[in-house]
């Protein structure tokens, strides 16, 4: 049986291995639309469930939670702390944290779950051919229900993500989890209401050094996990990634969570990973215009209306996939020291710099569990080989030719495979696949079967502030979100691409010490945009070694490492080529000006505007390489792309030259930064030299621009 997440073949026959694979991925998962075949809608949703719980526990109404919430010993010690700070009568203060409570509680309601999933399973049916789920793991994850409180983790790249948790419970007999959702749905009355009676509640963005929110929101979650009144649903991102990619999680949401059994008022904690992947993302064009720097809309009830045309579009499956259940307990052990907090005031809870570096390992570990439990489809491969073939075409370039792609396509799949990682194939072959997916992605790449060409149209600039230019905007959608699909896979691909650049252009054994610390600082520089575990740089480096070793494309000889095909080792880099190349470009824009003090939207604003100067004066649109194998038979764009303008890109960079000392806090601390003119310059000489073009001479053309 195929391990969520994993990607197998055997290349001794493309068509029956790919078959094998797709059944066996067929075989861990089972369809919930199916069911629906087998009887009606309401009769589906109306049926009696037996949702687990832990025997001898109370039952709370979602008022109770919330009176005995404001009752705390937590809050009411904020509370009176508020009412001398702020020199407000109790009734004030009281009167604000009964608002705030009001607004950010859940009123569950199962009947008003019964009726939203009704409709809910009317849209589903319409939009997505199937809903897999590794039901395997399903009575192992009800059976935690019956024994300690649950936290469900799940991935968060779309608004449906939590609907269709919720979904997958209800329909499986899972308790359904109290949601921690943003206040943003709160827009729209309609649909805030009907979350907030599905188990949603509302919290904040940010809550900044609000104490007394912080204290109800805090007492609040913990009150449903000690007293497991229900399931806790966090997304440990925080938000939605608009990228395909993983963000880093918020640590601050994770020691809420664990505080309850750190100060033993439970005895253990379960928290269960679900990955949750779409081969079509309903919001994947609002998300290329928000990485641009367009405004996110705001939820609203006509909003929710004018979306129903995405009724009449094909979304393609959805994969949920449950990960193995954690023990709190059992995995940190003697790592976190309970009885240090057991006697501790709620209001006075703290943990050792030692205690919050376990709790960060701990969410970074979750992130690497959603990742290896994804499922990756043959689209990801296809969009990042359309994004190369789209810049190495004459400026305006907007068509490729099919069969281009299906080579290159073939030959990246090739190398997945004798690297150990696993694809899921729904077709059964590569050009199967492939077509199904073009077809699905129409509104990006349209496929004129004819002439065999394909084409990636511009979109509506809309409105724009300034910083890209309304004749760039139109061409950059498209290209951010096919980058968005080509990121899905590039987890995959970090540890071995790094090794690979630290082996481009070498002719000869190089030092596996001096691999390894090439190696140490990509993943370093590179954290933000792969998320990786603190700490086990060296089994990353030790297994992107072994995968490349049993490929063919290097071996290990008396403390060396040796090249044997330069063609991987391209491929592996160009993929991660325009990560490198935004990094540079950022830390350049930065030492242009050494003086300036910046915040992040400035330096992100900066950015954008060089970006797109260089793309429309096309300096360096041209640079490429010649792939070192008659194997691999054209060469790959390594200059500036369209997605380069993504915002989410440039605040990583800032973010990890910031975490690296390259960007220190001004005095003020009022979010500036002063430059370290020499950090900055050894960071951005170092990322240079894996660049594959003269990036000096790029700068010195971009300074005239």
């Amino acid at each position: 049986m195929i391990a969520a997440g994993e990607l197998c073949f055997d290349s001794a026959s493309e068509s029956d291995s790919c078959v094998a694979m797709a059944n066996d991925v067929d075989s861990e998962y089972t369809n919930l639309l199916a069911e629906f075949e087998r009887e009606r809608d309401l009769v589906w949703i109306t049926r009696s469930k037996t949702f687990p719980q832990i025997p001898g526990r109370p039952h709370r109404s979602a008022q109770q939670i919330q009176t005995d919430t404001l009752a705390s010993e937590r809050v009411q010690e904020v509370i009176e702390e508020e009412i001398v700070r702020r020199k407000w009568p109790r009734t004030a203060v009281e009167a604000e944290a009964k608002e705030m409570i009001a607004t950010m509680g859940h009123n569950f309601q199962l009947t008003t779950v019964r009726a939203i999933g009704y409709g809910f399973t009317k849209v589903v049916k319409r939009v997505f051919s199937g809903i897999h789920v590794n039901t395997d793991r399903i009575e192992e994850v009800r059976e935690r229900c019956r024994q300690d409180p649950v936290v469900f983790m799940p991935t968060h790249s779309s608004y449906m993500d939590f609907l269709l948790l919720s979904y997958v419970c209800f329909a499986y007999e899972l308790p359904l989890p109290a949601i921690a959702a943003g206040m943003d749905f709160m827009n729209s009355k309609v649909m805030g209401e009907a979350l907030r009676r599905c188990g949603a509640f509302f919290i904040r963005r940010s809550f900044g050094q609000d104490r007394l929110y912080w204290a109800i929101f805090t007492e609040y979650v913990q009150s449903h996990l000690i007293m497991a009144d229900r399931p806790v649903e966090f997304f440990p991102e925080g938000t939605r990634s608009r990228t395909g990619k993983s963000l880093f999680p918020k640590y601050g949401l994770l020691q809420v969570l664990l505080e309850p059994y750190l100060r033993s008022q439970v005895f253990d904690l379960t928290i269960v990973p679900v990955s949750m992947n779409y081969d079509k993302i309903l919001e994947e064009t609002l998300y290329g215009y928000e990485l641009l720097g367009f405004p996110k809309p705001k939820e609203s009830t006509s909003g929710l209306l004018k979306a129903r045309n995405v009724l009449n579009m094909d979304f393609g499956a959805v994969f949920v996939t449950f990960g193995e259940p954690i023990s709190v307990r059992d995995y940190f052990g003697s790592i976190l020291e309970r009885s240090e907090h057991a006697l501790q005031p709620d209001a006075r809870f703290s943990l050792s710099a030692t205690e919050r570096e376990a709790i960060r390992v701990f969410g970074h570990r979750i992130i690497k569990i959603h990742n290896k439990n994804g499922v990756t489809k043959i689209w990801s491969l296809a969009a990042a080989v359309c994004a190369d073939l789209l810049v190495e075409q004459p400026i305006p370039a907007d068509q490729i030719s099919h069969s281009q792609l299906l080579k290159r396509l073939q030959q990246l799949f090739n190398l997945t495979e004798r690297l150990g990682f696993k694809l899921s194939l729904c077709k059964g072959s590569v050009l199967q696949d492939l077509n199904y997916f073009l077809q699905m992605h129409a509104n990006i790449v349209t496929y004129d079967a004819g002439t065999g060409i394909l084409t990636v149209p511009a979109m509506p600039s809309g409105l724009t502030d300034g910083r890209v230019p309304a004749e760039i905007v139109g061409t950059a959608v498209p290209r951010i979100v096919l980058a968005n699909y080509a990121n899905k896979m590039l987890h995959l691909f970090a540890d071995v691409g790094y090794v690979a650049l630290a082996l481009r252009n070498r002719s000869s054994s190089r030092p596996v010490d001096d691999v390894f610390e090439d190696f140490r600082f990509l993943q370093t520089i590179l954290n933000r945009d792969f998320v990786c575990v603190p700490s086990e740089e060296h089994s990353s480096f030790e297994e992107a070694v072994d995968r490349l070793e049993k490929a063919g494309a290097i071996s290990r000889q008396s403390g060396g490492i040796d090249v044997h095909s330069s063609a991987d080792l391209l491929a592996l880099t160009n993929l991660l080529t325009p990560f490198l190349v935004a990094y540079i470009i950022i830390y350049r824009s930065i030492l242009s000006q050494p003086g300036r003090h910046w915040t992040e939207s400035d330096l992100v604003a900066f950015a954008q505007q060089h970006i797109a100067a260089l793309l429309l004066s096309n300096t360096i649109n041209q640079h490429t390489v010649a792939s070192a194998s008659s194997s691999s038979s054209s060469s790959s764009m390594v200059g500036v792309r369209h997605s380069m303008l993504s915002t989410d890109l440039l605040k990583n960079a800032f973010q990890s030259l910031v975490a690296c000392g390259g960007l220190t806090k001004t005095e003020t601390n009022n979010g500036h930064y002063a430059v370290d003119v020499v950090r900055t310059s050894h960071f951005a000489e170092r990322l240079g030299a894996f660049a594959p073009f003269d990036w000096r001479s790029v700068f010195q053309a971009q300074a005239k621009l």
